[in-house]
């Protein structure tokens, strides 16, 4: 990509491929880690997105992984009587936040935060496609 008056001027993809394919293999390696370093950076420049605070909460602590940012927020419930329109906020409570796309997901978790291990295991098992075993298996006469 060149720049003329402050224009981004993109080649084609077929036309960039054919000259990529010109390269002798050590071009072809340092153009491997400049890409490779280029993807990480913009990578890690979406996942600094900040979260936005939702209205009626409190950060008290926030956790950062590779996708995922953990938060302790103390949270106003919305009803009228409640003590938390004084000011007192319910809590604190656990939430994950992770970027899907242009979209930010939050997800309830609970008073307390499982321990690392236990996050990762329970995140592969809800993605698990094996079925689950039939709780009354009819035994053989």
């Amino acid at each position: 990509m060149s720049q003329e008056n402050g224009e981004r001027s993109i080649i084609p993809r077929k036309e960039l491929q054919e000259r990529i394919l010109e390269y002798d293999l050590a071009e072809l390696e340092l153009l491997l880690v400049w890409l490779k370093t280029t993807v990480k950076e913009r990578k890690q420049a979406v996942s600094q997105v900040p979260i936005p605070l939702k209205k009626g909460r409190e950060v008290v602590k926030t956790l950062e992984s590779d996708k995922t940012t953990y938060r302790l927020e103390m949270v106003k419930c919305g009803k009228k009587k409640c003590k938390c329109t004084k000011g007192k906020l319910h809590g604190p409570y656990w939430y994950a936040y992770h970027w899907n796309g242009k979209k930010l997901i939050s997800t309830y978790i609970g008073k307390t935060l499982p321990e690392p291990d236990e996050i990762a295991l329970n995140s592969t098992e809800s993605q698990s496609t094996q079925p689950n075993p039939d709780p009354h298996p009819i035994a053989d006469p």
